[in-house]
C-alpha cells in the first residue's frame, strides 16, 4: 500500500471517530449507567440487618431497666390480669412484655419483608434465656432466633430482608446482656439512669430513603 493510499484511510477512520463523538456529544444519543448496583444492594441490606441489631439490643437494655424500676416502686406484682408469686417471675414476665412491645414498635420500612404494620413482631421469633448462679443472682439474659416446627421439621428462625435487584440477607439477630441482678435487695444499675422509661431506640429506620445509599447514577 501506497504512503499516499495510507494517508486517505487515516483521514477517514478520524472523520468517522469525530462523527461519532459529536454525534454523542449532541444528544443524539443518551445513555444511562448506574455504577456499584449490586454493591448497594448489599450494602442497604447489611445496613438494615445492623440497625434491627441495634434496636433490639437497645429495646432489651431498656426492658431490662423497665423491668427493675417496676420490682421497685411495686410490691403488687401483676400484669394485666395476671398475678406473679416471685421476683423473679414477674422481672422475667415484665422484661419480656416489654421487649415485645418495642419489637412490635419497629417502624415500617417499605419495599421490604417490614413495610406492614408490627411486621418484626410477626416475622421474627425470639427465645429468650434468664440465666442464674446458684445463689439466685440473675447474671445474664440472651436473647436469639428461637427454633420453629414447621412440617415435621425443626429449623432456626431468621429474617430474610431481599433487594429489589434480588439479593437476600438473612438476619439472626442476638443479643446478650450482662446483668448482677440479686433479688433479695434490688437496686437499679448505674446505666439505668441514662434510659428514659418507656422509650424508643434512637434507632429507627422510617424507610428505604434511611438506609444507606451507594448506588452512583451518571446520565451523559
Amino acid at each position: 500500500m501506497k504512503k499516499g493510499q495510507m494517508l486517505i484511510i487515516t483521514a477517514v477512520v478520524i472523520l468517522v471517530s469525530l462523527g461519532a463523538v459529536f454525534m454523542w456529544s449532541e444528544g443524539g444519543i443518551t445513555k444511562e449507567v448506574t455504577i456499584g448496583q449490586t454493591h448497594a444492594a448489599i450494602t442497604d441490606a447489611f445496613s438494615l440487618g445492623q440497625t434491627i441489631n441495634n434496636y433490639l439490643g437497645d429495646s432489651a437494655e431498656i426492658s431490662k431497666c423497665n423491668a427493675i424500676n417496676e420490682i421497685i416502686d411495686n410490691t403488687n406484682y401483676m400484669i394485666g390480669e395476671e398475678t406473679y408469686d416471685t421476683k423473679e417471675d414477674y422481672f422475667e414476665a415484665m422484661f419480656l412484655y416489654n421487649f415485645y412491645i418495642y419489637m412490635a414498635d419497629f417502624p415500617k420500612i417499605k419495599k421490604t419483608s417490614l413495610e406492614d404494620e408490627y411486621s418484626l413482631y410477626n416475622n421474627l421469633f425470639f427465645d429468650i434465656q434468664f440465666d442464674y448462679n446458684n445463689e439466685g443472682i440473675l447474671e445474664e439474659i440472651k436473647g436469639a432466633p428461637g427454633w420453629i416446627e414447621y412440617e415435621d421439621k425443626a429449623f432456626v428462625d431468621y429474617l430474610e430482608i431481599a433487594s429489589e435487584e434480588g439479593f437476600v440477607y438473612k438476619i439472626k439477630p442476638i443479643f446478650s446482656i450482662d446483668m448482677n441482678l440479686d433479688f433479695e435487695e434490688v437496686i437499679s444499675p448505674p446505666e439505668c439512669n441514662t434510659l428514659i422509661e418507656e422509650s424508643v431506640p434512637d434507632e429507627e429506620v422510617t424507610d428505604e430513603e434511611n438506609i444507606a445509599e451507594t448506588a452512583e447514577t451518571t446520565t451523559t
